[in-house]
Parts: structure tokens; sequence; C-alpha cells
């Protein structure tokens, strides 16, 4: 899943730079960004195609004898919603936790491609924006980073990783099962996220779908790490491809 312009970056950064510690580093983030991106996607597409029906499980089966020897059994079926809830929870977390794993991978990347100050033990995409904005201001990375953290998207999606990440998100009112009001069957459902996870308890004015949620987060994601690659190849380009860009 290598972007085109993340791959020009990876050629210029390891045919300029010798320090193999230096390469190393780069390449193990570098790696691990497509990683992440993969994971995310494999979870966004396998939430699209859950089916609640495979979640409905044998509750009885009963036996009718009839006059002439032929029985008939009758199986009925009821759905283990706790499963179901626990199946939406593995893809849930599985896609926040990757999805912001992307960006803060790539600002290790960021780190190894700019000339910073020592690197610190955490290392998050706000701390990199942070640190280009004052010791690199004059980088088109730094103030395009900036300006897209800022947007609501991403303080709302950083509030829904936090939640996911130790408790579950989804309480049981953010699953509604649709039944056919004529037979009582189940049809599907619905699942939304809480407005506000860090809000108790949950509320559902918004009716955030989750499924739509996560695939216009994954596009936001996607679309935030081709920029950022495209940016930093014009930084190093300003930089007369000098490889950590030296502070300007």
């Amino acid at each position: 899943m290598t972007l085109e312009a993340q791959q020009k970056v990876s050629d210029l950064f390891n045919s300029i730079v010798s320090d193999p510690n230096l390469r190393f580093e780069f390449n193990l983030f570098d790696k691990s960004v497509n990683q992440k991106l993969w994971s995310a996607t494999h979870c966004c597409e396998e939430l699209s195609k859950i089916d609640i029906h495979d979640f409905l499980e044998p509750l009885y089966i009963t036996s009718t004898q009839h006059i002439n020897s032929y029985s008939t059994t009758t199986q009925s079926k009821g759905l283990n919603f706790e499963r179901y809830c626990s199946y939406l929870h593995l893809l849930l977390d599985g896609f926040f936790v990757n999805s912001m794993s992307i960006l803060d991978t790539l600002a290790h990347e960021i780190w190894t491609l700019y000339d910073f100050q020592q690197k610190p033990r955490e290392v998050s995409v706000k701390k990199v924006r942070d640190n280009l904005v004052n010791f690199h201001p004059n980088s088109k990375l730094g103030t395009f980073l900036d300006r897209r953290l800022k947007q609501p998207w991403f303080e709302q999606f950083k509030c829904y990783r936090n939640c996911t990440t130790h408790e579950r998100l989804i309480g049981i009112n953010g699953v509604k099962v649709i039944y056919n009001p004529i037979t009582g069957e189940i049809e599907g459902s619905k699942i939304r996220l809480p407005d506000d996870p860090y809000i108790r308890p949950f509320t559902y004015r918004r009716n955030r779908e989750a499924t739509q949620y996560c695939k216009f987060m994954l596009r936001n994601i996607q679309s935030l790490a081709i920029k950022v690659y495209e940016i930093i190849l014009i930084d190093i380009n300003g930089a007369n491809n000098l490889i950590p860009i030296p502070k300007i």
C-alpha cells in the first residue's frame, strides 16, 4: 500500500543518508505506516460487511409427532447480542487504534527527516507538528499540519480513539436491531457512535452511523498521509536535497 510520493521520499532518504542507524530508523517507521494503513483499511472493510444474521444462534428445538408417524422439528433462533457487540468492538478497536497509529508512526518518520533536538521518548503527530512550527517555521509541512490538525475532525476522532483504547465505545443503546414489522424477524441493525464518548451516559442525538464515520475518517487520514509525503518532497527540494532537512 505504498503511496507514490512516499516511495519517492524513501528513495531519496536511502540514497542521500549514509548513517545506517538513521536509515534503519527511517525504514522501520516507513514500513509501519504501510502496515497500519492496511490494518485500518481491513477493519473498515470488515465493519462494512458485518451481518447481524451471522450472530443468530439456536435457542431450542421442538418435535411434533403426527398420526402418519412422521415427525417435524422446529428450530428457534435468537440473537446473541453480546457476541455481536463484542465483534463490533473488535473491528472498531482495530480501526481507531490503527488509524491513529498511522498518524503517530508517520510522526516518527517525519522526525528522522527534519533536523530536530533530541528525540523524546514519546512522539505523536501533534508533538511533531509543534516542533515543526517552533523549529522549522519556514517548512511547508509545519504549516500544513498546523492547519489540518486544528480542524474539528481530528479532535473528534482522537476522542473516539482514546475511548476505544480503554473501554467499550458502543453502549447497549448504540446498536439498534431492526425487525420486520410483520414477521418479527431480524432484518438488520444500525450501529451508532456516541456524540461525545467523554459525556456519560452516552447520547446519540447526532445519529452518527459507525461504518460511514469510519469510512469518512479513513479517507481523511489517507488524504492527509498522501499530502504529507508530497509536502515533504517540496521541503527536501527547498533544502537542496539535504536530509535531515536543516532549520532555515
